[in-house]
């Protein structure tokens, strides 16, 4: 959950309209770019990933609000992102898209939403 930080799991289901932070690898190229073996910027200007990711829930479009080399760690994006309106509950399939490189996030991966 993007307001505090907790993990969405079925105890903790995300709400559409709510914003979540995801956490992931392979997003690519940055600018400025990041160094090797760091993390990201912790104030602007953030290693802002050059391609902005296409990401649905449940089939649907996710606004993304940020897409970056996350600050914290280092070989690790982080996309905040929010949940779409109209969202169907329980767990749903999230899929992240680089649109120019079409770099596409494995099967499996899902999101759980509340009713």
């Amino acid at each position: 959950h993007g307001a505090d930080f907790t993990l969405v799991s079925s105890a903790s289901p995300a709400k559409a309209g709510e914003a979540v932070i995801m956490w992931c690898t392979g997003l690519g190229l940055t600018s400025p770019p990041a160094s090797t073996g760091n993390h990201g910027n912790t104030a602007e200007p953030f290693n802002r990933t050059v391609e902005t990711p296409v990401v649905t829930i449940g089939g649907q479009t996710a606004q993304v609000l940020f897409s970056a080399a996350s600050p914290c760690c280092a070989a690790l994006y982080q996309v905040n992102l929010v949940v779409p309106a109209g969202t169907p509950a329980g767990n749903q399939p999230l899929v992240l898209t680089m649109p120019v490189s079409n770099v596409v996030s494995r099967s499996g991966v899902t999101i759980n939403v509340q009713p």
